[in-house]
């Protein structure tokens, strides 16, 4: 991972991407992961072990070729080039041992010192929200009483 993503100036920064709630991966205009924390990982059931330098975030995110895929590859571009400035969108994500988990993601560009631009990919955990709002709409179709949809 490249370490001058986050000089000494920016203590705080680094700090609150590794220590932070939010799963977090900065991409280049290649969508090569260039910095991940932890979270992003367990948030989205992949191996915090794999090296991630080589890897795009799509290969992660959306291993599979799908429109859903080229859509989304579509939306990064439109945010490295300036045509959109934020992106939000939730996402369902199957894990190794067939779980699942759903992320709330927000996507935005980053310019910087040399007025590159990284994009900045923010997931946060909403698995028990989606679960519990999954439960209340059995409920409300079930009848207690008798034990009938």
């Amino acid at each position: 991972m490249d370490n001058h993503l986050f000089d000494h100036d920016f203590e705080p920064v680094r700090k609150i991407f590794e220590e932070g709630q939010l799963g977090l991966v900065l991409v280049d205009n290649n969508l090569q992961i260039l910095r991940s924390n932890p979270n992003f990982f367990k948030i989205v059931g992949a191996s915090p072990t794999e090296k991630m330098d080589s890897k795009r975030l799509l290969d992660i995110f959306l291993p599979e070729e799908t429109s859903e895929r080229e859509g989304t590859e579509q939306i990064f571009q439109k945010i490295f080039k300036g045509h959109l400035l934020v992106h939000k969108f939730e996402k369902r994500f199957s894990g190794p041992d067939n779980t699942y988990s759903w992320g709330n993601i927000t996507l935005t560009s980053i310019s910087k010192k040399d007025n590159s631009d990284l994009c900045l990919f923010m997931i946060q955990d909403i698995t028990e929200n989606k679960r519990s709002q999954q439960r209340l709409e059995e409920l409300a179709h079930f009848d207690s009483l008798t034990g009938l949809p």
